[in-house]
């Protein structure tokens, strides 16, 4: 797979899937800012701490879920709409909105790839419960980020199952 422009924001940032280690799931994000970056999960959930500090856990958690549940192995661009209805109470605040906006976007992206990798077991159930871990489990985004490092599989998949998902 070549280079996959998903989304094009208005800030001229946009996210694509490109060629990994692995396979042709790999998201990247690009901005004015910064060039190309691979987000990593502590990123990802550093900015999920951010975000929750603008709105309420669980509201964030209630998009955050929409979203997963809409989730498959194929790009829907009508969840793209959703993020926007989801983020629409914040345009006033402009920053906000671009980064929950992008957060979720970037989740669900994410949970795409997972939902692609070859022999996955867990799919996208590991990012749901990394977002759990910092929202509801005190765990800091480093430590939701490596839980699942050097566990069994099915170790994990008790973790994601004890927490209802």
């Amino acid at each position: 797979m070549a280079k996959n422009e998903l989304k094009h924001f208005s800030d001229d940032s946009k996210f694509e899937f490109t060629r990994g280690n692995f396979d042709d799931w790999l998201v990247r994000y690009h901005s004015p800012e910064q060039d190309v970056i691979k987000p990593t999960d502590e990123q990802m959930l550093t900015e999920v701490l951010h975000i929750i500090a603008e709105q309420t856990v669980d509201s964030f958690y209630e998009a955050f879920c929409l979203v997963y549940e809409r989730t498959s192995k194929s790009i829907d661009e009508s969840i793209y709409d959703l993020i926007e209805n989801i983020c629409e109470p914040f345009i006033t605040k402009r920053k906000h909105y671009y980064r929950l906006g992008k957060t979720l976007l970037l989740y669900y992206l994410t949970m795409v790839s997972e939902e692609n990798k070859v022999n996955t077991k867990l799919g996208k159930r590991i990012k749901w419960l990394s977002v759990h871990q910092i929202l509801f489990d005190g765990f800091q985004p480093n430590q939701a980020a490596s839980y699942s490092r050097g566990k069994q599989y099915y170790e994990v998949a008790k973790s994601c199952t004890e927490r209802g998902f």
